[in-house]
């Protein structure tokens, strides 16, 4: 297939309706945040994480971060909307160090509003890189004549 990267492609490939910097923090562990937030933390000693719940004009983004050993890690995250509805969750795993960054191993993405769950092994971590120097013309494809566009 064909076509831009955009919320609608990512919904198609991956069956997440993001648009492609909320999939990109989603991957790297690093959940979006909303604009302008107020915000508030509470400590969850039976968990031993920081609870995070930010309110603003989208809704309210509730995060659970472990900061053990200097780390800062977002184990979940969820959007709840204005309307009470969750738009999006995440639950990370399995942190590893990837070009010197915390990275989750294993994300489960669900959106329940468009009834759609993605469980990522994202591989080892030697597989991977992060913040790569890519030239300009790697971003020019041209496409195989005969593909169908994303819709």
């Amino acid at each position: 297939m064909s076509g831009p990267w955009d919320q609608r492609s990512i919904a198609q490939f991956f069956h997440i309706g993001l648009a492609p910097d909320d999939f990109w923090h989603l991957a790297v562990g690093t959940p979006p945040m909303i604009a302008n937030p107020t915000g508030k933390t509470t400590w969850d000693a039976n968990r031993g994480v920081e609870h995070v719940e930010l309110t603003g004009a989208e809704g309210t983004e509730k995060l659970a971060i472990d900061m053990r050993d200097g780390h800062f890690d977002v184990l979940d995250a969820e959007l709840v909307g204005a309307d009470g509805k969750t738009k999006w969750s995440v639950a990370n795993s399995e942190f590893v160090e990837v070009a010197g960054h915390r990275v989750p191993n294993k994300s489960q993405f669900t959106s329940p509003d468009n009834k759609q769950d993605l469980l990522v092994d994202w591989g080892s971590a030697e597989n991977r890189a992060i913040n790569l120097t890519i030239e300009a013309d790697k971003f020019k494809l041209e496409p195989p004549a005969g593909l169908r566009a994303c819709q």
